[in-house]
């Protein structure tokens, strides 16, 4: 693939799909960005649950590593969040294999 001069930046790209103009390509986004970005900086997965400010920074560094366009940003997680709306408990994990 040739590299084009009029690439759009991340921000530029999520400011046309949203504003429903055609960007240069479709933004690219994990939904699994969470655990995968706290192992990819060498954390271990409970940072994500501890640590807001690791686990922001984790996120938006892998992003920009692998050249994704960070649509959001999350912490914690989507399970947690579900759990807590509709009442049920939920037991945060103390170790990587929970």
């Amino acid at each position: 693939m040739k590299w084009r001069q009029d690439r759009m930046t991340n921000a530029e790209r999520l400011d046309a799909l949203f504003g429903y103009k055609k960007p240069d390509h479709m933004p690219i986004g994990t939904l699994n960005i969470v655990e995968f970005s706290a192992r990819n900086c060498g954390y271990s997965k409970i940072v994500n649950y501890t640590d807001p400010k690791k686990s922001f920074f984790s996120q938006v560094w892998t992003a920009e590593q692998y050249g994704w366009d960070n649509i959001y940003l999350r912490m914690g997680s989507p399970i947690l969040l579900g759990s807590l709306d509709f009442g049920g408990e939920v037991q945060l994990p103390e170790t990587d294999y929970q």
